[in-house]
């Protein structure tokens, strides 16, 4: 019998209000961070930039991902982070998205900020990530021994969500459980 107990909490820092970006260059500068990568998709850019700040004083360089958590994309990611000198990468999206930056931020020691773009998904507050293969197949689930270093959450950003998957978080909300992952339920994070 395995007698080990093993706990990984959220993350270090956890904010949601309104406007929670205004303040990302201050927290950023004083994380001694100056060039981050920023990861996203179309979509989740879109509702996303009317709430994101210039960022004066930090090296921004934008990523677009190719729509999956896989190991490709995941070395992809690396790859761009490690030629650009990136010190944090910041994951700007839904679940896969998310656990796309956790995964290549914990492979490259990085400092990992998230901000969702949906609010049914528990991927930004989960230390792992699940991986699919190109076509969208579950592969696995890596656990991380680096917690995520801030999450954010904009309720302005939520808001401009699909209305299903909103429903979709409320519900798991309620529930208490985090329904649309395996890997949640596969090592009892709930």
């Amino acid at each position: 019998m395995n007698t080990l107990l093993e706990v990984r909490s959220g993350p270090a820092y956890y904010a949601c209000k309104a406007n929670v970006l205004e303040n990302l260059e201050v927290k950023l500068s004083r994380g001694n961070i100056r060039k981050v990568l920023v990861i996203h998709g179309q979509k989740s850019w879109e509702v996303t930039e009317p709430f994101f700040p210039s960022l004066e004083n930090i090296e921004t360089i934008f990523f677009t991902y190719g729509g999956e958590c896989s190991d490709p994309e995941i070395e992809r990611v690396k790859k761009a982070a490690f030629e650009h000198g990136a010190d944090a990468l910041i994951g700007i999206g839904g679940g896969k998205l998310l656990d796309l930056a956790k995964s290549a931020g914990n492979s490259l020691q990085k400092e990992i900020i998230l901000i969702p773009t949906l609010a049914s998904t528990c991927a930004a507050w989960t230390p792992l990530s699940v991986i699919y293969d190109d076509n969208g197949s579950y592969v696995r689930y890596d656990i991380h021994e680096k917690i995520t270093w801030m999450l954010l959450i904009g309720p302005g950003i939520l808001l401009n969500s699909p209305i299903n998957y909103l429903r979709a978080g409320i519900g798991e909300m309620v529930r208490g459980q985090c329904t649309g992952r395996k890997a949640c339920h596969q090592v009892r994070l709930y």
